[in-house]
C-alpha cells in the first residue's frame, strides 16, 4: 500500500513538472499569434486525436470473443435454447 501511494505521488508531481513546461511553452510560442494560435493547436489536437482513433483499429483488428452467460435458475434452463451469440460490442471486443 506503500508503494502505491509512493509511485501515485512520484507519478503525480511528473504530470505537474510537465503540465508546467508545457503551459510556459505554450506562453513563449503560441502567445505570439493571439486567438489564431489558439484555434490553430485546437484544430492541431483534434486532428491528430481523429488520426489515431482512426489508424489505431485499423492496425490492431479486434478479435471476437464469446459472450460469457450467466447460469440460468434451473427453471429457466430448459426455456432457453438460443445458441451463444458471437458479438462485438465495446466490452465483448480484445482491441
Amino acid at each position: 500500500m506503500l508503494l502505491l501511494g509512493v509511485v501515485g505521488g512520484l507519478l503525480g508531481s511528473c504530470f505537474i513538472v510537465l503540465n508546467a513546461r508545457l503551459v510556459a511553452w505554450r506562453r513563449k510560442h503560441l502567445a505570439r499569434y493571439g486567438v489564431r494560435g489558439r484555434l490553430l493547436e485546437g484544430a492541431v489536437i483534434s486532428l491528430i486525436t481523429s488520426a489515431v482513433s482512426f489508424t489505431l483499429p485499423l492496425v490492431f483488428a479486434c478479435q471476437v470473443r464469446r459472450r460469457q452467460r450467466r447460469a440460468a435458475p434451473r427453471r429457466l434452463r430448459a426455456s432457453v435454447h438460443a445458441p451463444p451469440r458471437l458479438t462485438c460490442d465495446m466490452c465483448d471486443c480484445r482491441c
